[in-house]
């Protein structure tokens, strides 16, 4: 289990690294990201990837917006089958949702928005069951 959170140059670097292929295959361009200086955002016509460190380095989130929708790529992994848990440690996380995109998004990556509605779905779906309330057990 990783217990440090990497640098801004680590996790830059690192960030840049995995998502190139954005660039490389699909011909997104790197652009600004915002608030967050542990953040890289990618863009295509009316597509956006950003990818945000969290949680005081130790989570990532990924976000995809496509003409003014957005959900995160979890919502996108749910609703292909292919979530799998993250990985321990905000590097890895990045290597591995990096993949994960490619898997679960990569028609949104050539530009077919079809798989939002089902991501959307997805996290309508994630929202109610959180609410729920949950039974008590005592120890």
């Amino acid at each position: 289990m990783t217990t440090t959170s990497p640098s801004l140059q680590e996790f830059l670097r690192v960030a840049q690294q995995a998502f190139d292929y954005l660039r490389s295959d699909y011909g997104f361009s790197r652009c600004l990201s915002g608030d967050n200086p542990y953040s890289v955002q990618f863009s295509r016509d009316q597509t956006s990837i950003l990818v945000e460190g969290i949680n005081w380095g130790f989570g990532v989130n990924i976000l995809l917006s496509h003409e003014g929708e957005r959900a995160p790529l979890w919502a996108f992994a749910i609703a292909k089958g292919c979530y799998e848990p993250p990985a321990s440690g905000q590097l890895e996380q990045l290597r591995q949702y990096a993949v994960l995109l490619k898997t679960a998004a990569e028609t949104i990556l050539r530009g077919d928005a079809s798989a939002f509605p089902a991501a959307l779905s997805a996290m309508s779906e994630a929202s109610a069951e959180a609410s729920k309330p949950k039974p008590r057990t005592l120890p």
